[in-house]
């Protein structure tokens, strides 16, 4: 790749901000990213604060799983407390549709329950 701005010149990088070529004289080291001189230098430190204040708000991968777990043993927990209620309705009412739907939900309920303490725990870090 040739410099943008002196077409004789190897660039030593691509400006962060435009992606130009760069040589050594058109290019300002920003640590984190070229920038072109004069050119693109507060575009691309404005850049840099913007991907560092993302790493610093973006939550870590453990913390989503963790969260998708608690929040599907609270769903599984309903289900399963559904099923139960339905069942007992239905058994002292002596009617078996409502028995036959307390069941399936909380069959329903312990599956997923099962599964999301399967799937969530093979993935969080300990």
């Amino acid at each position: 790749m040739k410099c943008f701005y002196h077409q004789d010149r190897d660039a030593i990088g691509a400006c962060k901000s435009c992606g130009k070529g760069l040589c050594s004289e058109c290019a300002v080291d920003l640590s984190q990213g070229l920038a072109c001189k004069s050119r693109c230098e507060e575009d691309v430190q404005n850049l840099i604060r913007l991907i560092q204040n993302n790493i610093k708000l973006s939550p870590t991968s453990s913390n989503i799983i963790r969260a998708s777990r608690r929040s599907g043993v609270i769903t599984s927990g309903f289900y399963i407390v559904l099923g139960v209620m339905f069942a007992g309705w239905g058994i002292h009412d002596e009617m078996s549709l409502i028995i036959a739907m307390g069941v399936c939900f909380a069959t329903f309920g312990v599956i997923s329950l099962v599964r999301v303490l399967r799937i969530t725990s093979t993935h969080i870090p300990s």
